[in-house]
């Protein structure tokens, strides 16, 4: 009771609006138990997937592998090889005037 008291202060000192503080402190026990279930719920079936299909979970690997390496990408973290393919400018070929157009003078 003590804690709260200083808390109230600063809270109305800062202009804080009270009911969303109040809300969270009585929610938020449910929340993280209900998040908890959910996850738990969530890594079991992912174990089974592995056990019962392991061609899924090869490919629920690919993807989040690509995933992962997009999102490196395009944080500009690159592999070796996709910067060297970046560095390197195509060449374009220069036009000749010299030459006669074809079918003409």
């Amino acid at each position: 009771m003590t804690a709260m008291a200083p808390l109230g202060y600063l809270l109305r000192k800062f202009d804080f609006e009270t009911a969303p503080v109040v809300l969270g402190l009585i929610l938020a026990p449910m929340l993280e138990m209900s998040f908890r279930q959910s996850a738990g719920d969530v890594l079991g079936e992912l174990r089974d997937l592995r056990q019962s299909c392991p061609i899924a979970s090869v490919m629920l690997f690919c993807g989040l592998a690509l995933l992962l390496l997009s999102s490196c990408r395009s944080s500009g973290k690159t592999l070796g090889l996709a910067a060297e393919a970046r560095n390197r400018r195509p060449q374009v070929r220069q036009k000749s005037f010299d030459r006669p157009p074809i079918g003409g003078e």
